[in-house]
């Protein structure tokens, strides 16, 4: 409706505010359309559209600066549980940093390696396995004096801190000794940070410590949170804590290959006991410099899911021969090699990935990181509701991180054993990181609808469903993100 005033000039009732045509001029050049020519119909329509447009843009604006994401900790609130700290604890640990970083080095000396496929480890690796046993022993006595401690499957082990509350539930603290074999050593090393050339080479069994740096296989993967925890619990021993609840240490021995011997027997122990875990803490990621575009602050990832595993084995079978005498294609519009028809299948699977995910957990990171960004992806992240399709183009422009919303990659083919003979089978691994939102038996059959031949033969070389995402509002991740701010603000 419009309702002429005094000086004979609509005037468009909006959202309570009276704005003259002389307001959607400027609006129109803002915008940068014309209004030149325009009905009086379409002139009043797009005084509504731009008005909603400006009034829309200004709550993002205002949003982005006044935003904080659920369950985030506002300054003040930081700042207090950083005074809060203890500073006596704080003091012990610092003094005892270079100590620390012996024992990982002493840690990452022994070649604790897991084989893939899962096999018996030969008897050199498992006396690797079980001088770290008799390292932890040495280095950690209180532990091995106070606590009960079981081995399970002959490496794995799982200590018990008994607490005094019986009415709490437990919860563990969990770690992997084992690590993947190093197929590129002659590549370990310093590396310039440019150019990306190698400056100076340092074995990855050495443990050796440099310019403040522990180096060595496992260092990040996972023997660091070994000695995290341990050392926490030695030190917290030595001081008379007793804690209220019953905590759990797990180290598994064969995480590497999926844990099919140590993880799941130490899930079994605690099924088999009856035993209810209020949380478990599991290897995460650290806190990273420059993991987020367009932040300069350091970041630390509290992760709460974990993609599942899909390995699909593809077959292509043919008749082989000599390669004098190929197949003949003159009459024939697809491939008929099995070398073709599989390169075939794979370029259809690796041009067409999976759809991008933005889900709870990933718009729920930008969202706490939002304050810390620069703009524009603060009032993209601050905005999400809104934004989060361009969000997920943005993030899908890199590898860095596409791999955080969606992961299909081809690693390995086989096929002819001689330059002039055609193979009689050709296969390749298709690895998949499998979404939380997404199952295994959807992969497979999309892949298969992918590839679009019956000659092509899908089988499960190894499968993980995806881990159920956790709560960012529990206990658990209240007291994660506490001590982040106490010991690293």
């Amino acid at each position: 409706m419009c309702i002429l005033c005094s000086k004979g000039k609509p005037v468009i009732p909006f959202a309570g505010l009276n704005l003259s045509p002389n307001i959607l001029i400027p609006l129109s050049l803002l915008l940068g359309v014309s209004l030149h020519g325009k009905s009086r119909k379409e002139y009043f329509s797009f005084g509504y559209l731009s008005v909603v447009s400006f009034s829309m843009f200004c709550l993002m604006l205002v949003r982005t600066f006044t935003f904080r994401a659920k369950g985030s900790s506002k300054i003040e609130k930081i700042e207090e549980i950083y005074r809060n700290r203890d500073t006596n604890t704080e003091k012990r640990i610092l003094e005892k940093k270079e100590a620390i970083a012996h024992r990982l080095s002493a840690i990452l000396k022994l070649k604790t390696i897991s084989e893939s496929p899962p096999i018996v480890h030969s008897p050199e690796t498992q006396k690797e396995f079980i001088k770290l046993h008799e390292l932890l022993e040495e280095i950690y006595p209180l532990i091995h004096k106070n606590l009960e401690k079981t081995v399970i499957e002959d490496y794995s082990l799982l200590y018990k801190w008994k607490g005094s509350n019986k009415n709490e539930s437990p919860y563990l603290l969990y770690a992997h000794m084992d690590v993947v074999p190093v197929s590129d050593s002659d590549q370990w090393g310093i590396r310039d940070q440019i150019s990306g050339e190698l400056i100076e080479k340092i074995d990855p069994f050495s443990g050796k410590i440099r310019n403040g740096y522990v180096w060595g296989r496992g260092a990040i993967d996972d023997k660091q949170a070994i000695i995290a925890i341990m050392d926490a619990v030695e030190d917290l021993l030595q001081n008379g804590f007793k804690p209220e609840r019953d905590i759990y240490i797990g180290i598994g021995h064969d995480e590497e290959v999926y844990g099919p011997n140590g993880g799941k027997n130490i899930a079994k122990y605690f099924k088999d006991n009856q035993i209810y875990l209020d949380f478990m803490h599991d290897e995460g990621l650290m806190i990273i410099s420059n993991a987020i575009p367009m932040c300069d602050r350091q970041v630390a990832f509290v992760c709460c899911s974990e993609k599942g595993l899909l390995q699909l084995n593809l077959e292509v079978e043919g008749k082989g021969g000599h390669g004098s005498a190929p197949p003949n294609t003159i009459k024939s519009s697809t491939p008929v090699s099995p070398i073709g028809i599989m390169a075939r299948a794979l370029q259809r699977l690796e041009l067409n990935p999976f759809p991008s995910h933005m889900d709870v957990i990933t718009m729920s990171m930008f969202e706490h990181a939002a304050p810390a960004l620069k703009f524009p992806l603060r009032f993209i992240a601050s905005n999400l509701w809104f934004f989060s399709p361009l969000l997920k183009r943005i993030l899908n422009s890199k590898p860095s991180t596409a791999s955080a919303i969606q992961t299909t990659a081809l690693t390995m083919v086989h096929g002819g054993e001689k330059e002039n003979v055609l193979p009689t089978t050709v296969k390749a691994c298709v690895d998949h990181r499998v979404h939380p939102n997404d199952t295994i038996d959807y992969v497979i059959s999309r892949d298969k609808k992918i590839v679009n031949d019956e000659r092509v033969k899908f089988s499960i070389l190894a499968a993980t469903d995806p881990s159920p995402i956790s709560s960012i509002t529990n206990d658990a991740y209240n007291t994660i993100s506490t001590s982040v701010y106490q010991w690293f603000t």
